[in-house]
C-alpha cells in the first residue's frame, strides 16, 4: 500500500464524522430560525419511542412509518417556504450508499475501492501508460505471423495466454518472472497488463524502474532520515513487485547491495517479483555478482521477448 492509499483510508475514518458534524450544525441553524422544526423533530422522536414499546407488530409499524413521513413532509414544506433545500434535513454524504464510511456492512463500498485503485495507479513510475495497457488492448496483430513454430505472433500469443492466466490466478501461483529482450518488444506492456489485473482485484503492488527505486531509497535513508524498516516495508509487503529497466541503474556498490537485499528478501519470504530487463542472462551474469544472478536463475522463470521494436509501429 502506497502513501496515497494510506491517506485515503485515514480520510475515510473522518469523512462520516465530518458529514454528521456539518449536518448537526445545519440543523441547529435551521431550528434557530424555524422553531417549528424542533417541535416536529420531538414528535418524530416520541413516535420512535412509542414504536419500540409496541415491538415488531407489522400493522403498528406501518402506522408509525405513515405518521413519521407526514411529519417529515411538514418539515420539507417549512424549509421550501423559506427558500432552503429539503436536502438540508439529511447529512450531505459524498456517497449515499455507504454514508462515507467506505463499507456497506462488511463489504467495501465501490467508492472506497475505486479511490484505492486510483491511488494505486498514482504510485506507478509509468502511471500514464498503465491504465491503457491491459490484456484487452494487447494487440497480437502487431507481431509478424509466419507459418511454423517460429511465428512471432504465435510465440507472443503463448506469452499473453500464460501471463493472463498468471494474473487471473495470482493467489494460486508461486512463480516469479524474468522478462528479457530488446527495447520495445512488449516487456513493459506485458508487465502493465499484469499490474492492471492485480490492481482491479485489490492486490497491493509496487511498480517502479530500478534506477527510480534506488534514488528513492537513497533519498529516504540519507536525506530524509527514514528508518530502514519504514523504507523497505512497502517493498517487502507488496503482493507483487515489478522492477522495470533492471540493469539500467548505475552499477554502484550501494545499488548492487540494495537490489540484492530486496530480491533476496522477497525470495526468502515467498513474495512474487517480476524483473524486466533489456539485458540477456549472460549480460546480467557479467554485470552483477554471482550471489544475485544465481538467485534469479534459481527462482525466476525466464520469458524471452523477441521481434522488432514495436514503438516504430505505434
Amino acid at each position: 500500500m502506497n502513501k496515497q492509499q494510506k491517506e485515503i483510508l485515514e480520510a475515510y475514518q473522518n469523512k462520516n464524522k465530518r458529514a454528521q458534524f456539518l449536518h448537526k450544525q445545519r440543523i441547529q441553524k435551521l431550528e434557530a430560525e424555524i422553531p417549528e422544526l424542533v417541535r416536529l423533530s420531538e414528535k418524530q422522536a416520541a413516535l420512535g419511542v412509542e414504536q419500540i414499546k409496541k415491538g415488531n407488530d407489522p400493522q403498528s409499524r406501518q402506522q408509525y412509518q405513515k405518521k413519521y413521513r407526514r411529519l417529515e413532509e411538514k418539515k420539507v414544506k417549512l424549509l421550501t417556504e423559506r427558500g432552503y433545500s429539503p436536502k438540508w434535513l439529511a447529512p450531505d454524504y459524498d456517497c449515499a450508499q455507504c454514508e462515507d464510511t467506505g463499507y456497506i456492512g462488511s463489504e467495501m463500498c465501490t467508492c472506497l475501492a475505486d479511490a484505492l485503485k486510483e491511488a494505486a495507479f498514482s504510485g506507478f513510475d509509468l502511471s500514464h501508460y498503465v491504465r491503457h495497457q491491459n490484456f484487452d488492448t494487447f494487440d497480437l496483430t502487431l507481431f509478424e505471423d509466419t507459418s511454423g513454430a517460429k511465428s512471432l505472433r504465435k510465440r507472443m500469443a503463448a506469452i499473453k495466454s500464460k501471463m493472463q492466466h498468471y494474473a487471473q490466478n495470482f493467489d494460486r501461483s508461486e512463480e516469479s518472472f524474468l522478462f528479457t529482450g530488446q527495447p520495445g518488444v512488449g516487456k513493459t506492456f506485458t508487465s502493465n497488463c499484469i499490474a492492471n489485473v492485480l490492481i482491479e482485484n485489490g492486490h497491493p503492488i509496487v511498480y517502479t524502474t530500478v534506477s527510480g527505486l534506488m534514488h528513492y531509497i537513497k533519498t529516504q535513508l540519507y536525506d530524509m532520515g527514514e528508518s530502514h524498516d519504514a523504507v523497505y516495508r512497502p517493498l517487502h509487503e507488496a503482493d507483487l513487485l515489478i522492477l522495470d529497466d533492471f540493469g539500467a541503474e548505475s552499477p554502484s556498490e550501494f545499488n548492487r547491495s540494495q537490489v540484492f537485499e530486496l530480491i533476496n528478501h522477497r525470495i526468502l519470504t515467498g513474495q512474487k517479483t517480476i524483473i524486466s530487463t533489456n539485458l540477456t542472462m549472460q549480460d546480467l551474469i557479467n554485470r552483477y555478482e554471482q550471489r544475485l544472478t544465481s538467485r534469479i536463475r534459481g527462482h525466476f522463470t525466464q520469458i524471452v521477448f523477441e521481434g522488432p521494436d514495436l514503438r516504430t509501429k505505434l
